[in-house]
């Protein structure tokens, strides 16, 4: 299992696609995982960098006076708490990484490309997806 980065996450922000892309990293190494300690150890560094992710993308929106930060955080939000939520099954069942994949999944397949994509745009930096980010 492994979830690759793809190029229409691109949102047009530097700092915020490398970000998304530790996330990426992170997340691979919560679906490799072997044991069980190891696997801790990996959601707890996820869960911390989602933080710090987080508390960086809304304190941008903040400071360009993006209009749906309200909205925006409530997705953030709701991320965490399924994350949360998920986290409080038994880390040996097997089911875990499945739900985690499928979570994260889904995360990067709306999340980034649409709802951050609102905020690229909020920000001028046009079509994102096409964007050439050594020139930005």
């Amino acid at each position: 299992m492994t979830i690759e980065w793809n190029i229409s996450y691109d949102i047009g922000d530097v700092q915020i696609n490398h970000q998304h892309r530790r996330l990426f990293v992170l997340a691979n190494q919560v679906l490799r995982a072997k044991e069980k300690v190891e696997l801790l150890d990996c959601v707890v560094r996820l869960f911390q960098y989602i933080e710090e992710h987080f508390a960086y993308e809304e304190a941008l929106m903040q400071k360009a006076n993006f209009p749906l930060l309200g909205e925006h955080v409530q997705s953030h939000q709701k991320l965490t708490t399924s994350l949360e939520s998920l986290s409080g099954q038994d880390l040996d069942d097997a089911t875990y990484k499945a739900a985690f994949e499928t979570l994260f999944r889904s995360w990067a397949l709306e999340h980034i490309p649409h709802e951050d994509a609102k905020l690229a745009e909020y920000l001028n930096y046009g079509d994102t997806r096409r964007a050439d980010i050594t020139t930005l």
